[in-house]
């Protein structure tokens, strides 16, 4: 039976660590079944998302931010390469709140970010980068969320953050399958939505920032009968 072995070299690994709370460089489980060669599990019932980032050069061009999405993010790439990470915690309420942190970091199979809700993060020098995502999901004070509304964009050189109020209800497994077979609904429609992006804009009559939805629908051509 192969047992989990800590390796020696990578116990005294250079990670990053964060003051802002919540915000954890965490290692993973493993398994050594070579000398280059381990098994990392990748458990529970939350999604999971895998993104090739490409080889041209790749950074954020503005920061994301998650209301209802704890992300835990591993890194696959050449252990040379340098990520870049820029964060600001936007949590009401939060004893950092408006924190600024930067870090540097190379990507590790067996190191897992944490992104708490509420925490905007953007990410430079992302090209040659595989990252894999599975994240924790909490429901608003309704009980809901809403994966194409979750994600607000905010532009880095935009320093008058906002005070934004996350969602702290964990997301039951009976929520996780209903809205697994929903997104499986959502696949089978004849029309493929782009990843909707969410920006921040004031209010003219109540002076009050508000949230508003961008989306584009393309349409998908029908099989030939």
């Amino acid at each position: 039976m192969l047992q989990q072995t800590p390796n020696p070299l990578r116990a005294t690994a250079n990670w990053p660590t964060s003051q802002i709370g919540g915000v954890k460089f965490e290692r993973r489980a493993a398994v050594q079944t070579g000398e280059h060669s381990r098994i990392i599990p990748v458990a529970g019932p939350s999604p999971l998302y895998i993104v090739d980032h490409g080889t041209q050069p790749y950074s954020f061009d503005s920061f994301g931010i998650h209301l209802g999405q704890e992300d835990h993010l591993t890194f696959f790439g050449s252990s040379e390469h340098v990520i870049r990470l820029h964060l600001v915690d936007m949590r009401e309420g939060s004893a950092t709140l408006h924190r600024e942190e930067w870090h540097t970091f190379s990507p590790d199979p067996e190191m897992q970010l944490v992104i708490p809700c509420g925490v905007a993060h953007a990410l430079s020098d992302m090209e040659h980068v595989f990252t894999l995502n599975r994240p924790a999901l909490y429901l608003d004070e309704h009980n809901a969320y809403q994966p194409g509304n979750d994600v607000i964009d905010w532009p880095i050189s935009d320093r008058a953050y906002p005070v934004l109020r996350p969602n702290e209800k964990p997301a039951s497994l009976p929520y996780l399958q209903a809205l697994a077979k929903l997104q499986k609904q959502t696949m089978a429609a004849a029309a493929v939505v782009q990843t909707p992006k969410a920006v921040l804009v004031n209010d003219e009559a109540t002076g009050k920032q508000v949230k508003v939805i961008l989306s584009q629908t393309a349409a998908v051509a029908k099989p030939a009968p």
